[in-house]
């Protein structure tokens, strides 16, 4: 019985996951290192890590919502209704159907990493920074975008085991949203701060050409949202 919690404790310490995450980690931490690296292998060990939790966020998702899926079967027929009514544009009608919607949420993040990092890009070409490399940049989007992947899951737990009458309550709504709050803009927070230090140590750049390089995505987006309000 010793031996066999010793092996599961182990398995827990190292494993797929642990050691991805280390390694993305070891990147934020120190990202002198990734110059030891060719751009190409930065990206790749980064994409890699990625996609590991993307597709494990994926599985997550689909299984955690079976315990709802009567609900989103049902939502997902009046979607349907309005769709075939032609009231609902046929990406609205993806983004509220169930499975249909985990699969675009999924496809989007990842789009929006190269967005970003394509942005971010160009940021750095205006900017005549000489050690620009697109593979880089793009490496360095996924690695710190993987901690706002990872504030998905709890959030996703919150919204599937908070009761429909709890979220009814106006005191119990805003403590909702406020613990949803925290995981998603902490998760941003910390997202921004190692863009920003990745930024200024692979590209040796100063704090206010970084948080160029890091904020231009942000406000392209916000310009983009805004102007089609």
């Amino acid at each position: 019985m010793n031996h066999l919690l010793e092996r599961l404790k182990e398995l827990v310490q190292d494993n797929f996951y642990t050691r991805g995450f280390k390694k993305n980690l070891h990147y934020n931490l120190y990202p002198e290192d990734i110059l030891k690296e060719t751009p190409k292998e930065f990206f790749k060990g980064v994409f890699r890590v990625f996609l590991l939790f993307l597709g494990t966020y994926v599985v997550f998702n689909l299984l955690v919502s079976l315990t709802n899926a009567a609900y989103l079967l049902e939502y997902g027929d009046r979607m349907k209704e309005l769709y075939d009514q032609g009231k609902v544009s046929f990406t609205l009608y993806l983004m509220n159907s169930f499975p249909n919607s985990i699969f675009m949420l999924a496809v989007l993040f990842l789009i929006f990493q190269f967005y970003f990092a394509s942005f971010s890009y160009l940021a750095l070409w205006v900017l005549g920074e000489e050690g620009r490399s697109y593979r880089r940049i793009l490496g360095i989007a996924f690695s710190t975008s993987l901690y706002v992947l990872l504030a998905f899951y709890p959030i996703l737990i919150l919204f599937n085991v908070t009761p429909n009458s709890f979220k009814k309550d106006p005191f119990s709504m805003v403590l909702f949203l406020s613990l949803n709050g925290i995981f998603f803009f902490g998760a941003i927070i910390l997202e921004s701060v190692f863009y920003v230090r990745m930024c200024r140590r692979v590209f040796g750049q100063n704090l206010g050409r970084a948080l160029i390089t890091w904020f231009l995505p942000f406000f392209s987006f916000a310009t983009f949202i805004i102007s089609n309000l």
